[in-house]
């Protein structure tokens, strides 16, 4: 594919002679020049092409370039032209600059020969540009050194000092440490275990099991319940639909505990629903009408 030259110019100093170059885009990116783009434009370009020019004599009122300047700025208003991407788009996402590696290369997003999302760095002054490896993230880190077959869900929770996870593998609560070989299972029973959350010494989590509140001492390897009486009408740790919607918010998934700052002490948010009242809403277009649907 062919590029473009554009000029980009940063604004700073009192006499706008600050450093401007000139580099190369690939066409592949959409580029849309207004007109105060433009004017920046033909600035820069005539930097370029006069790189040992004193811009203070630009500004000058008398001058011959000064006239050049002003004429280019009368006739700005009337250019404006697009430069538009070969690259159509693609699953909602498309070509685009992300921002400046250092003071010599620009970061562009783009795709490979496999239609495969890429970061590249390119050179402002030769146009050449080079594959970024995708920096990994810390979970990322963390799922190599787990046994063999073993990765960190989407529920699993890492510690806060990034030593220790909390996996959770068919409806049971498992526990791995850094420098470990296996996995130590917290849990054993058909039951599944929601929302777990290290304490924040990390020697503790805690999470609800059938809308009760539990407590796993990681040191001692026991687990305690902390509330007795949760039913379909009553939640300890867990909230209702309308306190995880409107209060807590969905990044929640419902939980309703704070661990202290120490560690060793724990608050939750009760409900007791026993006193609502249950509306049933009929449907009128079925025969028995007793089926209820929003």
């Amino acid at each position: 594919m062919g590029e473009v030259p554009i000029a980009i110019g940063r604004e700073g100093g009192n006499n706008y002679s600050t450093f401007i170059s000139l580099f190369m885009i690939p066409d592949t990116y959409n580029i849309l020049i207004t007109n105060r783009v433009v004017t920046r434009l033909k600035i820069s370009i005539f930097v370029f092409l006069y790189p040992n020019f004193n811009l203070n004599i630009l500004f000058m009122k008398r001058s011959f370039p000064f006239k050049i300047l002003v004429i280019l700025l009368l006739f700005s208003p009337a250019i404006e032209f697009r430069l538009i991407s070969q690259m159509p788009m693609r699953g909602g996402s498309q070509v685009r600059i992300t921002g400046w590696a250092d003071d010599n290369h620009y970061l562009i997003q783009t795709f490979d020969s496999e239609n495969k999302m890429v970061t590249k760095s390119v050179d402002i002054k030769t146009g050449k540009s080079v594959i970024i490896p995708p920096k990994k993230s810390e979970r990322e880190l963390f799922s190599e050194l787990l046994p063999a077959g073993t990765i960190i869900g989407v529920n699993d929770i890492i510690s806060s000092d990034m030593q220790s996870v909390i996996i959770v593998k068919d409806n049971d609560l498992y526990y791995f440490k850094k420098g470990e070989n296996a996995l130590r299972r917290l849990t054993n029973n058909e039951v599944p275990e929601v929302n777990a959350r290290f304490s924040p010494d990390n020697k503790k989590i805690a999470y609800t099991k059938t809308k009760d509140l539990y407590v796993f001492d990681l040191i001692a390897n026991k687990e305690i319940r902390l509330s007795f009486d949760a039913s379909d009408r009553i939640y300890n740790g867990y909230s209702s639909w309308v306190y995880m919607e409107e209060i807590l918010d969905r990044p929640s998934r419902y939980a309703a505990f704070w661990w202290s700052p120490d560690g060793n002490k724990i608050a939750y948010l009760r409900t007791d629903e026993t006193d609502v009242p249950v509306f049933t809403l009929n449907r009128l277009d079925e025969a028995d009408g007793i089926h209820g649907k929003l």
